[in-house]
């Protein structure tokens, strides 16, 4: 029985291999992207200046494209592989350009009030970096979600993704505005003047939470019906949003068990703590993705 089933285990792999390896190539494509679009030079900055920050940044971005490529690879295997790597090859592109308008979008309506190259390139500010990662993960998630799905026929799949991009996209700006906004410290001063890492991988992880419960409400959104799913998958991502953010709030309880963590973050820098908040940050977002996600959406 085994050596029956063999051929086809290596068919399989076959074909998932040939499918990594494209996706390996848009992922290089990606950083060639990164690297022309972008102020700074990668070799000055992790070789000459061993820059950390720009290393998190670029490591964030990288991280965030893989995990939207994954969204390419859904349902690859069941398609000859010609197709497969046709279908693949225009989706990637599609979500190279959408991410990177997402990390610009991200720069102008999240993390206005200072410059991020500066900060990064010339401060080495650890607190800014993790901030645009987080927002690069959450850009991530958010085309992962809007990848994994059926639509019937290419166009209408480049379509619908930019549909759910959009709709992800403008619930993490609002998500992350109410954080600014019900913050009890301004998190502008805490990274530019405070260079505080802390209080910034606290935002970073905030977004890239926030992207992982959107993930969630994109990963199931029909489209069959524009007039009556997209309302109903935005109607979904706004109610994860607010499950989410009445949850945050525990966790900064449950990282230092009953005592907020909030001060030792954003006033003293406490990185350990930050670190565990985050983990905790991010259990929350899975647990309130996995939850919405099974929500079930009338396509009918």
């Amino acid at each position: 029985m085994l050596i029956a089933s063999s051929p086809l285990v290596f068919v399989h792999l076959f074909h998932g291999l040939v499918l990594c390896l494209l996706g390996v190539s848009l992922l290089l494509l990606a950083r060639l992207v990164f690297t022309r679009t972008t102020a700074l030079d990668p070799s000055a900055e992790l070789i000459d200046h061993t820059n950390s920050a720009y290393g998190i940044y670029l490591g964030g971005f990288l991280a965030g494209t893989a995990i939207a490529l994954a969204g390419t690879l859904f349902g690859r295997q069941a398609e000859p592989l010609l197709p497969a790597l046709g279908n693949m090859l225009c989706e990637g592109l599609l979500l190279i350009a959408l991410l990177r308008l997402s990390i610009s979008i991200n720069d102008r309506l999240i993390l206005f009030g200072f410059s991020l190259a500066r900060e990064i390139s010339e401060d080495h500010n650890r607190g800014a970096a993790f901030c645009v990662g987080g927002s690069c993960l959450a850009g991530g998630l958010i085309l992962n979600g809007a990848l994994t799905g059926y639509s019937s026929g290419l166009f209408l799949a480049l379509r619908d993704t930019i549909l759910l991009w959009v709709i992800g996209q403008i619930i993490l700006v609002v998500g992350a505005l109410l954080y600014r906004r019900l913050a009890d410290f301004d998190i502008h001063q805490l990274i530019q003047f405070d260079d505080n890492a802390a209080a910034g991988l606290r935002f970073g992880t905030y977004l890239a939470a926030l992207g992982l419960v959107l993930r969630g409400a994109l990963v199931r959104a029909p489209m069959i019906d524009l007039k009556l799913h997209g309302p109903q998958t935005l109607l979904l991502a706004l109610g994860g949003l607010l499950t989410f953010v009445i949850l945050y709030p525990f966790g900064r309880q449950l990282t230092l068990l009953g005592q907020s963590s909030e001060e030792e973050v954003d006033m003293h820098g406490n990185m350990a703590v930050s670190l565990v908040d985050a983990a905790v940050t991010l259990s929350i977002a899975l647990l309130v993705a996995f939850a919405i996600q099974r929500v079930p959406v009338d396509v009918s």
